[in-house]
């Protein structure tokens, strides 16, 4: 299937800025994380909610992701919060925000979090946790924006609702921060150096956490050395 674009209209455009500062007013308020696509869509107006749907319909294969669906699943009622962590960040230290995660992932990270400091000395925090579809899609939107609304180059880096393993918690993803990260290095290069990574290569499975997106992995997503997915029952 050939890549195709998503051209966004100068009217579009408005609309996710629109979108995005409505989420961020949202997210002063409650924890945007866990909103709903119905949650989402009373604080948009008609012609945003549009642009929503839109998106939702696009099959981002035409796009050149070529990832599975997961589907679009009703936020846990049982997830975990992970509160307090903190990293440092050019030598500062920054607390990542509230993270959830499902009951056996989290027990699984907290096992793998304590193995890593044992063995290395060191520590990894979960810079990403579970995201709601809706959600989903508000960061998809964020790196719209950022990436100067290239859509078709987003869908190499985040994948829209229902194909993202932060969706579904029965494989559920992490996005893995280092302890000790800088704003000066390139991520890929930094996280793919660390010797944490090379742990996680050589250990990461005992705890049922796969590497998602690996060198020239078959899903059209760039390399993400920090991102790796739980699955309990993996062979």
């Amino acid at each position: 299937m050939n890549v195709k674009r998503f051209p966004l209209s100068s009217q579009e455009k408005k609309q996710v800025e629109s979108i995005l500062v409505k989420a961020g007013k949202a997210k002063e308020k409650r924890d945007i994380r866990l909103i709903t696509f119905g949650a989402l869509g009373k604080l948009l107006t008609g012609s945003e909610r549009t642009l929503i749907a839109r998106l939702r319909s696009t099959n981002p294969a035409t796009l050149g992701f070529k990832g599975r669906f997961f589907g679009i699943r009703k936020v846990p009622t049982d997830l975990v919060a992970l509160r307090r962590q903190t990293y440092q960040l050019d030598g500062k230290a920054k607390k990542i925000e509230t993270q959830y995660l499902p009951p056996a992932p989290y027990a699984a990270f907290k096992k793998l979090q304590q193995a890593l400091r044992k063995e290395t000395g060191t520590i990894l925090f979960a810079g990403s946790g579970y995201r709601s579809p809706a959600y989903q899609l508000v960061v998809f939107l964020w790196n719209v924006r950022r990436e100067h609304f290239n859509v078709a180059k987003v869908a190499t880096k985040v994948a829209l609702p229902g194909y993202s393993e932060h969706g579904n918690p029965k494989r559920q993803a992490i996005d893995f921060t280092l302890a000790k990260e800088s704003s000066k290095k390139n991520k890929t290069t930094m996280f793919s150096n660390s010797r944490e990574y090379r742990w996680l290569i050589k250990n990461a499975n005992r705890f049922h956490f796969y590497e998602s997106y690996p060198r020239n992995n078959k899903s059209g997503v760039i390399y993400e050395p920090w991102h790796w997915h739980y699955r309990e029952n993996a062979a």
